[in-house]
């Protein structure tokens, strides 16, 4: 029996009321309950009667229910009465597990409390209703789902929730792919929505107000991201850094097994997630990062990329897509050896070489539009070059393998791929093909830029798929791994990145045609 005004049969009587549309006693019921949230010896009587009568919830009662899970101030009971109230809960869902879905949701609204004492009641009760009722488990990622702060957040509520939805992993590890796609969808919307030229342009922006403010400078976070949506993203990015970081590393020794895993759950959400987003700047660096741990992974999410792209099957915007990740990758990340890199380039080079035969064979159509994976693998290989090439020249036979890519064949076959190329890439290219004698280009873009003036192209030029004239951005380029801007968790990424080293070279200085040749 309760001690203070409000007895079990009080409450079954309050039920009974309010289920005939009479409130008076319930609403005196829930005033009580109100009045006494700090008293500990009330709460915790209050649900070990309501354990011990879980039958008075055959009707489900589902007001009483909602107003115990979320009108009571939780982050201020102690432990005693949070285990009186698990206790109550659990056995009322093991009497009825039609209550499975309603406690799951509580659940998940504690993990976007900032007050960390109240998580592992949280937690603790998690577990013990995944061992009672196996099918909860069911409900978890659509829960999770759904009670995910939404992107305009506070970045302490978006952060603490994910890290609560990571601790949930340590013991639903085999959910662990399901949440791990909820969490990195949640993470791409909010990337694409701070692209890198914004956040770029909000840092220079500060900084050059700090140079007027100078005083100002001390009171700064030097890691605070001026972009807000950029900042929140650095510290969710920080986050799932760690993670991966705990995983790969036990013991200050690298644990190749659980890593593996781990990078099979990535490269299926590459494949599902990454590679159909064009805009994203940063999430996609979850990837480069566990690449990094062991040869094995890079070498198999390279193969992935490779095989997307050559598949007939796939569209044509998956396979560019799949290209320039692996063109980026190779480009950008230190841990690729200059051995991979030489031999997948050979890869794309005898794939091109293969495709101007089938085309000399069979006279096929010269419209751009259907040659779009050969622009994608030409651009690669330039691109992988202009990033490598002080690496392969070191090497004893690197002009020598160059030269044997045949690349002036590839450069001036009827495609004319120096067309369809970006201009920073098929310039900067042509620079060093010059410098190494490996290949001439300037002839081929200085006759392309004569064809290719604007008067050209009439506005029916553009939108007809037969016409041969089109504009040279018909590669809708995407370059995955370009600069990590983010302040915090660039620090995952600096020591294994290749910067570019040329930045101070003008990649628009075209010389007299005369030095060209």
């Amino acid at each position: 029996m309760l001690h203070t005004t409000v007895t079990i049969d009080q409450i079954q009587e309050a039920f009974d009321q309010f289920n005939r549309g009479q409130k008076y006693l319930y609403n005196n019921l829930i005033t009580t309950i109100k009045d006494n949230q700090t008293n500990e010896i009330y709460l915790v009587e209050l649900f070990d009667e309501l354990r011990d009568n879980v039958d008075l919830f055959e009707n489900m009662n589902e007001q009483f229910l909602d107003f115990l899970q979320f009108q009571i101030n939780w982050t201020k009971q102690s432990k005693v009465v949070l285990d009186a109230f698990s206790s109550f809960q659990i056995t009322l869902i093991s009497s009825n597990t039609n209550h499975t879905e309603r406690y799951l949701n509580f659940l998940f609204t504690v993990f976007a409390i900032p007050e960390t004492s109240i998580h592992d009641f949280a937690h603790e009760t998690l577990q013990q209703l995944v061992l009672i009722v196996p099918l909860a488990s069911n409900l978890l990622c659509s829960i999770a789902d759904h009670q995910f702060p939404f992107m305009t957040k506070d970045k302490d509520i978006q952060i603490i929730y994910i890290k609560n939805l990571l601790r949930l992993l340590s013991y639903l590890s085999i959910e662990r792919l399901r949440f791990l796609e909820i969490i990195l969808s949640k993470l791409i919307r909010m990337d694409v929505h701070a692209s890198r030229q914004d956040i770029v342009h909000s840092e220079k922006y500060y900084i050059e107000n700090e140079l007027v403010f100078p005083l100002e400078q001390q009171q700064h976070d030097t890691n605070q991201m001026k972009h807000d949506q950029a900042n929140k993203l650095d510290c969710l990015m920080y986050s799932i850094f760690e993670y991966i970081t705990d995983i790969s590393m036990k013991n200050g020794k690298f644990n190749y097994e659980q890593t593996k895993l781990l990078f099979k759950d990535l490269l299926n959400i590459f494949n599902k997630l990454f590679l159909p987003t064009h805009d994203s700047s940063h999430v996609q660096f979850l990837i480069f990062y566990v690449c990094s741990f062991h040869t094995n992974f890079s070498d198999e999410f390279m193969n992935n990329c490779w095989k997307i792209f050559v598949s007939p099957t796939v569209s044509m915007t998956f396979r560019q897509a799949a290209i320039c990740y692996l063109c980026s990758l190779m480009a950008r990340a230190n841990y690729i050896s200059i051995k991979s890199v030489l031999t997948i380039t050979q890869s794309m080079v005898d794939w091109l070489h293969a495709y101007i035969n089938t085309l000399e064979r069979n006279s096929g159509n010269s419209n751009p539009n259907r040659h779009l994976p050969f622009y994608a693998i030409c651009q690669a290989v330039l691109y992988i070059f202009i990033y490598r090439h002080q690496e392969i020249v070191r090497l004893s036979d690197g002009i020598q393998t160059i030269i044997q890519w045949r690349l002036s064949r590839i450069i001036s076959s009827e495609l004319n791929p120096l067309k369809f190329c970006l201009p920073a890439i098929t310039l900067r290219f042509a620079q060093l093909a010059r410098n190494y004698q490996i290949v001439f280009c300037y002839s081929i873009i200085e006759t392309n830029n004569r064809y290719s003036l604007p008067e050209l192209f009439s506005i029916d030029d553009h939108h007809n798929n037969t016409s041969p004239l089109l504009p040279s951005n018909i590669l809708h380029s995407y370059f995955p791994f370009d600069p990590y801007v983010l302040k915090r968790s660039s620090i995952f990424i600096r020591p294994i990145y290749i910067d570019y080293r040329d930045e101070n070279e003008d990649l628009n200085n075209v010389k007299d045609l005369d030095d060209r040749n």
